[in-house]
């Protein structure tokens, strides 16, 4: 049985900044995958996280974070997006912060273009928006999450 791993920005920074703790693991866990010995999954924000701390590194040129951003595109990993359940939970803390917070929401979407009303998301004020053409980004509390499956 092959393993399947979901490494996070701290294991996959390593592929690029070798000086880091631990990146011969972590570069042992690339090579794992680009052999084919185990199955890889990544968060949908692994991307920008990753751009997002390799860009202060001064001994990094834009050019070069622009690379190490493609080639995780380019190694055809699975990209996943969190779940309803971690982004109503994020929106928690946000507001308990009294922070304000974008939440992605991923609905199954027959149509695509609003027609359908397969992707409806209930709305806080009672009304429901649709993924597919008002999203799927949505201030938090524009959510009613209660009624979230």
């Amino acid at each position: 049985m092959i393993a399947h791993v979901v490494p996070d920005t701290s294991v996959v920074i390593k592929w690029f900044r070798q000086g880091e703790v631990l990146a011969d693991q972590a570069l042992a866990l690339r090579a794992a995958y680009v052999d084919g010995r185990l199955v890889m999954s990544v968060p949908a924000l692994l991307a920008y996280e990753l751009a997002n701390v390799l860009r202060y590194k001064n001994d990094l040129t834009t050019i070069q974070v622009s690379e190490a951003v493609q080639s995780l595109f380019d190694m055809g990993m699975v990209w996943v997006s969190p779940s309803a359940e971690v982004m109503r939970r994020a929106a928690e803390i946000a507001a308990l912060g009294g922070r304000s917070c974008q939440v992605s929401l991923e609905n199954r979407m027959a149509c695509g273009f609003g027609v359908c009303l397969g992707c409806a998301m209930p709305r806080a004020d009672g009304g429901i928006a649709l993924v597919c053409r008002d999203g799927p980004v949505f201030e938090a509390g524009q959510v009613a999450w209660a009624k979230v499956p």
